[in-house]
């Protein structure tokens, strides 16, 4: 299972009030299905709560071709949203 954990939290008055994790991978050019993605952040819930949840790429989109890249965001988008 492929997922990435940025180390990268918004503190306030000493409480992580968000964490942003990468759940697809931009280094390969393969499309990750929206149910892949869908199974990494119900492995995500099942540690942190829902809406501290910041589901996003592993890193820039930029070096992807842009066919590639609007998929990869759909899908994402598309499991996020079934999650809900």
């Amino acid at each position: 299972m492929y997922f990435d954990i940025l180390a990268v939290h918004y503190v306030w008055a000493s409480k992580i009030i968000e964490q942003i994790i990468g759940l697809i991978d931009v280094a390969k050019s393969i499309l990750e299905e929206s149910s892949e993605i869908k199974l990494r952040i119900n492995n995500c819930l099942e540690h942190i709560d829902h809406y501290r949840l910041i589901a996003t790429p592993d890193c820039g989109l930029g070096l992807l071709d842009r066919k590639l890249a609007n998929a990869k965001l759909k899908n994402l988008c598309n499991a996020a949203h079934s999650v809900l």
